[in-house]
């Protein structure tokens, strides 16, 4: 199980700066609970939880970025408890400026204002289907069920945990086509004096790329090997 739980990090970016130390601090917790054993092992699928919402918050920023009025019109109909936040969700997609600068307001945490059921919404962007996204909203809702002071407990952590993942796996097959639309712009970015390896480092930072975007398409054809 601690095994196939190690998959989440395919989903999460390889380059996350400064949110490197939260991912840690998340993996640690989940890794110090199931250590534990039972009865503590059942509380480590909230460590996992938000894992994987960090990860699904990662896609969701790469596609408001690709397609930024369809991500400001699917956040219209966000229903935030507080209105005064919107503004600032709006103008949050990571776009740079005429300098090639993204502002410092910019963030994918901002994305952890709306729902967490709200934010599969954004999926739409990619065409996901509906049933992915209540699969994943399904998700959401459990992790509820056990998440207050209401004497509930996790009863099957594996099967969880593969829950999570194959919904993972699945938003991974609906970004196919940003991630291939991403390496044609890389492929026409390369010069003769830069190594692929020296090209590629210097953009996973901005491009908030995981290792399982570089597994199919044409990322994995033209990058892929880089990251083996």
């Amino acid at each position: 199980m601690y095994e196939d739980a190690l998959a989440i990090f395919d989903y999460l970016p390889i380059d996350a700066g400064s949110h490197s130390l939260y991912i840690n601090h998340l993996w640690s917790a989940f890794e110090g609970l199931m250590e534990k054993g039972e009865p503590a092992q059942s509380f480590a699928i909230l460590p996992f939880h938000l894992l994987f919402m960090f990860a699904v918050q990662y896609k969701v920023y790469r596609l408001s970025a690709l397609n930024p009025a369809k991500y400001v019109a699917i956040l219209g109909n966000s229903n935030l408890r507080d209105k005064t936040q919107l503004p600032a969700l709006e103008v949050n997609p990571p776009i740079p400026d005429a300098n090639g600068i993204i502002s410092s307001t910019c963030s994918v945490v901002n994305l952890s204002i709306l729902p967490e059921k709200y934010l599969f919404e954004f999926l739409k962007i990619t065409e996901a289907d509906d049933t992915l996204i209540e699969r994943a909203k399904i998700l959401v809702e459990i992790r509820g069920s056990y998440a207050h002071a209401n004497g509930n407990i996790e009863e099957d952590l594996e099967l969880r945990i593969n829950e999570y993942l194959d919904v993972l796996r699945d938003i991974q097959v609906s970004m196919a086509p940003v991630n291939d639309l991403l390496a044609d712009t890389w492929v026409g970015e390369i010069t003769p004096d830069e190594t692929p390896n020296e090209f590629i480092q210097a953009r996973l930072r901005d491009s908030y790329t995981c290792r399982a975007d570089f597994a199919d398409g044409k990322l994995a054809v033209s990058f892929g090997t880089i990251l083996e």
